[in-house]
């Protein structure tokens, strides 16, 4: 039997990180991100901005297992390199995911950090 590989949701802000997605998906880059210290190579990420956007905008996976941030401002952070990013054609709206998962999912009601999709509802997600 073998596993999926995790969905790890992580989180920026619209008028700094999401120009950063954009750019390196244009350039075809990978880029440091913080994430979850359980992410493996191989893992997906699903980017989500806050508000006031407050949606879903990209996909990519783990390139490097996680690590503490070297710099002064990620020192307590894990970061690891994320690559193979692609924007989503539609930005998908947190209302819309709440409305299907939020039943399976509470971290849909106030999605502050960084974290883990559920495994049980990692393919209805998608």
């Amino acid at each position: 039997m073998t596993t999926q590989p995790a969905i790890h949701v992580c989180i920026g802000t619209p008028g700094i990180h999401l120009d950063e997605i954009e750019k390196l998906a244009r350039k075809g880059k990978t880029g440091n991100w913080t994430i979850n210290s359980a992410a493996v190579r191989g893992d997906r990420v699903v980017f989500y901005m806050i508000r006031p956007l407050s949606s879903f905008v990209a996909l990519s996976h783990v390139s490097n297992e996680p690590k503490k941030g070297v710099e002064a401002a990620w020192a307590n952070e894990y970061m690891a390199k994320i690559d193979d990013i692609r924007i989503l054609p539609d930005h998908v709206q947190l209302r819309d995911v709440k409305k299907e998962l939020l039943d399976h999912w509470p971290w849909l009601i106030q999605p502050r950090r960084s974290t883990v999709v559920p495994s049980k509802i990692a393919v209805r997600f998608l």
